[in-house]
């Protein structure tokens, strides 16, 4: 079985479908969506919130995040984003080989 509304299907571990063919994870995300508001303007107002919010608790510190980074799309795309909203970013990278 394949779902409805993504790519994935039944190979995928834990993975369930409801009644119209939709997976677990699509489910998850739709009411992640609906709950924060993702994608409408009172989900960008709540978003600029934390972001003043974050830009006030580091006013007169050297930086106003921590991000740990991995290298990959992730975290490397956090940074980016963390760039454009003007964030003064600590990166940190552990390298355990």
């Amino acid at each position: 079985m394949i779902c409805t509304n993504c790519i994935y299907d039944h190979n995928v571990g834990g993975i369930s479908f409801n009644d119209v063919g939709v997976c677990n994870y699509c489910d998850l995300i739709n009411t992640l969506n609906k709950k924060f508001h993702t994608g409408t303007p009172r989900g960008e107002a709540d978003f600029n919130k934390i972001l003043m919010k974050i830009r006030k608790s580091g006013r007169h510190k050297k930086y106003d995040v921590i991000i740990g980074v991995s290298g990959g799309t992730d975290s490397s795309y956090l940074l980016h984003l963390a760039s454009e909203y003007k964030l003064r970013v600590l990166a940190v990278h552990y390298d355990n080989t």
